[in-house]
């Protein structure tokens, strides 16, 4: 991205402003947005139990009925969970199309308990295109900062809102949606793993998988036997967790020092 406006200084409470061009999200980017996110990976997560019931419990009935959740409910939660992630992920990529992007440098970190999660409130600091101080107020529930260090932060002036580099889904930056770096190969390796993996029981489908499972029917284990993918999902999505933390902040716009 070029760079159309660039203010140093050595006061720690300013840095530079990057651009305020606007990003051509492409087709790939924007599926790592919406897939990469919290509430889609959960929806792809209930999928997986979905086709496990169909496949092992409806079609085999190696796994008791009483042993999962009814087939309604599960298709039901899958469905609101992709479409909920469907319609945050686009929202955030066409901010991601029209905002601009600024360097904040972290001044303080203010910790409030007072609600049921404890938030982190960061003040940062950022020099506009005019060459003005503003301060930003940005609530998050990880404090992976400490003051001094400068991120990205893309900025809606209307709303007040805000997301951070940071938070963006599978560990991608805005130059990936800038266009100037491509997409690391690892960023869609976190993200599939969960949507290949929700497609598992179709191997049950297969006549020689169901006749090598069939005598393990009356086990006790069986629901593990055969839903060893939900049970990898939820430990990669457990290991993953900081990558598909993707939400807008709040941020709170402070007068121009």
């Amino acid at each position: 991205m070029t760079i159309t406006n660039e203010v140093r200084s050595r006061l720690i409470g300013t840095s530079i402003v990057e651009s305020s061009s606007q990003m051509k999200i492409s087709k790939t980017s924007l599926l790592t947005i919406v897939f990469g996110m919290v509430i889609s990976q959960a929806g792809w997560l209930i999928a997986g139990i979905a086709l496990l019931r169909i496949v092992y419990v409806d079609k085999w009935h190696f796994i008791r009925e009483d042993q999962t959740a009814s087939l309604g409910l599960l298709v039901g939660l899958s469905a609101l969970f992709l479409a909920a992630g469907v319609a945050k992920g686009w929202a955030i990529a066409r901010a991601l199309e029209k905002e601009k992007v600024v360097r904040g440098r972290l001044l303080k970190v203010e910790v409030d308990r007072s609600g049921e999660d404890t938030e982190y409130r960061m003040t940062f600091a950022y020099t506009n295109a005019a060459g003005s101080q503003q301060s930003l107020l940005v609530e998050r529930q990880r404090k992976d900062l400490v003051p001094g260090d400068e991120v990205s932060v893309l900025i809606d002036e209307r709303t007040g809102e805000g997301l951070l580099e940071l938070d963006l889904p599978g560990g991608t930056m805005f130059a990936n949606f800038q266009g100037t770096q491509p997409i690391d190969p690892k960023v869609f390796l976190r993200i599939l793993v969960v949507p290949i993996l929700a497609l598992a029981p179709l191997l049950g489908l297969v006549p020689s998988v169901a006749v090598t499972l069939q005598p393990l029917a009356a086990s006790t284990e069986m629901w593990l036997v055969c839903g060893w993918s939900v049970v990898v999902q939820i430990i990669w999505m457990f290991a993953n967790r900081r990558h598909f933390t993707f939400k807008a902040t709040n941020i709170g716009r402070c007068c121009a020092k």
